[in-house]
């Protein structure tokens, strides 16, 4: 049976992501908004784990888990939060509640982690609780032996779990019986403690091997002499399975993080360099998501096995988890050779490998430490999973090195993404609007709401990158909300303004928003409250937010039956846009910069827009054309049927408050005259 457990938080955009996670690897899994389904859902589901999040509005995560106790005790409870809340921690740790605290931003690898401590524990409690009820009913093995060390007698269990008859082994003397004690051990251990511990695995009959705990203990006479001895043999076998299982990943054999770590501790010799590459499948997830799970673990379990061909017998092989592996690397020379023998693995494990329909070969990324061994496995693992980062992030590879500077790249991140939390309500975001004008006339139509964050010690921060992070840390959702509101209202004001009731604004969605089920109502919440007509408002997406094109389909079908209008951003970069024109109903398509830049210089450039203009218009759909910055390029687009315009010929992006009057101080002008001049 698969291990159930509770995902509870107040943002459904992280109970997502973390469901989707522990779904991938196998846990049956559950996720809920309110923190006041838990219980219900607890018990309908036989949850054995809750992660939850501190802060939430109904309640907090340590409250929940004070209720998950009284309720359920054998419960464990996993704390997530990005806030450093010390008195609800505290709290929680105090009363026993919690049984591990994650902060965000949360790494899978440590999530993972901490979900194999849980289910180990776990594990082990329902051990003890089996070990103390045979205890209590004499069902563990036994022996009374006197003070000679010969075996007056044994119980049934004894003798049922050894396959022994009693007279085999009443008479016997002790280290006869049990060979594996030794005599000198225990004697030494009696004076000195009073009682003999020891674990072996020891043979039995049939030739099957048992792990055995033994416990010694001497029972005095009134003299104070040793009247006879008990010894208890506790059988293990499947303690000791589940911590072996503990540090295995259970579908490749391979020693999981935790063991990975403590055998590299052990194996390092001072004086010798080392290094630790960590690697993963660029693009996975499509590669899952195309040949299906079953397919992918098949992959996973040949590139494992590919993996442990390569590397030395001495030096460990681990898998951390999904697609990420790392290896330690010793025995070589210098930091360059190193670098070599990476390389080189990484090339021979590009395949190909034989799967059902035939061969693929995939791409791997790696990061890679390396220095001398006084330096400990630990901080050489954190540094080749930096540099792996850093290769993914920025598309790299297929070999990153770490150095320092990826290590103050790390960090800066890091400060801004806690930088990020508190952007919204100290006023650190700016709405700008890039104006869009009729091709016709250069008449202004609407404008596009372009994001700006200001903070107040680094500056402007590049949108690619505080918006990733955004999408990352969950925060998308409420800086989506303030956007769509702050653009309404700049829309409403312009309308007072100018009289022109048919402005429209535009707002460019995350694919994390296209996720939020609340996502639709909000906005024509957002709309009723300032009395627009739902045709004003554009929402932008991309060909790259739509992976999911059934949850993408269905979300901006609720846009089109409530009248709001979706906009196919970057029209004709991706290989589907045209499949796209048909399945989604978009009521616009905005061409891409890149076809605008090559109209004057390049004839075919100039039949593909004129191809894309009259197949959108075919289909009913408007065409914006963005990045126009000279009036030869206005004269082709206009000449074409393109409806709108956009880009630095006509405005850069500006406050809300600006672009009524930059309107009226736009000429409406008639450009039949131009042949691609710049007489304008």
């Amino acid at each position: 049976m698969k291990q159930r457990i509770l995902v509870v938080d107040d943002e459904v955009n992280n109970v997502n992501a973390i469901v989707r996670l522990l779904r991938r690897q196998d846990y049956n899994c559950f996720g809920t908004t309110d923190p006041e389904e838990a219980l219900p859902l607890i018990e309908q589901h036989r949850i054995r784990v809750v992660i939850s999040d501190q802060r939430m509005p109904k309640m907090q995560g340590a409250e929940l888990f004070e209720k998950i106790k009284q309720c359920y005790p054998d419960v464990l409870c996993i704390l997530l939060s990005a806030y450093t809340d010390f008195d609800g921690l505290t709290q929680a740790i105090n009363s026993g509640v919690l049984f591990k605290f994650i902060s965000k931003p949360w790494r899978r690898e440590e999530l993972l982690a901490v979900l194999d401590d849980a289910f180990a524990h776990i594990e082990l409690q329902r051990l003890n609780k089996l070990g103390m009820q045979a205890y209590s009913h004499s069902d563990e093995a036994m022996l009374i032996i006197d003070r000679y060390w010969r075996v007056t007698s044994a119980n049934a269990t004894y003798i049922n779990e050894r396959h022994q008859s009693t007279s085999d082994v009443v008479g016997k003397d002790l280290f006869e019986l049990e060979p594996s004690l030794s005599a000198e051990q225990v004697h030494k251990s009696l004076q000195e403690a009073g009682e003999w511990q020891g674990r072996y695995w020891l043979p039995l009959p049939d030739g099957a091997l048992r792990f055995y705990a033994f416990v010694l203990r001497v029972v005095e006479n009134q003299g104070g002499e040793a009247a006879y001895y008990t010894l208890t043999l506790n059988d293990q076998t499947l303690q000791q399975q589940v911590e072996a299982a503990h540090q295995t990943d259970l579908l490749t054999g391979l020693c999981n993080r935790q063991a990975f770590l403590q055998r590299n501790e052990k194996q390092l010799h001072a004086g010798q360099y080392f290094g630790v590459l960590a690697l993963d499948v660029v693009n996975f997830r499509q590669i899952n998501q195309s040949l299906g799970h079953s397919a992918a673990d098949q992959l996973l379990l040949m590139l494992s096995q590919r993996l442990q061909s390569l590397v030395p017998s001495s030096q460990a092989v681990a898998r951390i988890g999904g697609d990420h592996f790392s290896v330690l690397m010793e025995g070589l020379n210098d930091w360059e050779a190193m670098r070599q023998q990476a390389e080189s693995w990484l090339m021979v494990l590009r395949g190909p490998y034989e799967l059902s329909g035939g061969e693929l070969f995939i791409a791997l990324r790696g990061g890679l430490s390396i220095g001398p061994s006084q330096g400990s496995a630990q901080k050489r693992m954190q540094e080749a999973e930096t540099a792996l980062a850093y290769a993914k992030q920025y598309e790299l590879g297929p070999l990153i090195v770490y150095d320092n500077g990826l290590m103050n790249g790390a960090r800066e991140r890091l400060r801004l993404w806690s930088d990020l939390h508190r952007a919204l309500e100290r006023e650190e975001f700016e709405l700008l609007f890039q104006p869009k004008v009729s091709a016709l006339d250069g008449s202004w139509k609407g404008a596009e709401a372009l994001l700006r964050w200001h903070h107040p010690m680094l500056g402007a921060i590049n949108p690619d990158i505080f918006v990733t992070l955004a999408e990352e840390s969950g925060l998308i959702m409420p800086i989506g909300r303030w956007v769509i509101a702050k653009a309404l209202d700049a829309l409403q004001s312009w309308r007072v303004e100018t009289g022109n009731m048919d402005l429209h604004v535009a707002v460019n969605m995350s694919p994390a928003q296209l996720s939020d089920q609340g996502l639709v109502q909000l906005v024509v919440e957002e709309l009723e409250r300032r009395q627009l007509p739902p045709s004003v408002l554009e929402l932008e997406i991309t060909e790259t937010q739509m992976l999911e094109p059934e949850k993408a389909a269905a979300v901006i079908s609720d846009f089109a039956r409530k009248g709001i209008k979706v906009v196919l951003d970057d029209f004709g970069t991706g290989y589907a846009s045209f499949q796209y024109l048909r399945q989604f109903e978009f009521s616009c398509v905005k061409l891409d910069k890149t076809f605008i830049d090559s109209l004057e210089s390049k004839s075919h450039e100039r039949v593909l827009v004129k191809a894309m203009i009259d197949m959108a218009h075919s289909l009913s759909l408007t065409v914006v054309a963005e990045g126009v910055e000279r009036n030869s390029q206005w004269f082709y687009l206009k000449s074409m049927g393109c409806d709108l315009l956009q880009g630095y010929r006509f405005s850069i992006a500006l406050p809300a408050q600006a672009l009524p009057e930059w309107a009226r101080q736009q000429p409406v002008l008639d450009v039949e005259w131009m042949s691609g001049g710049e007489g304008i």
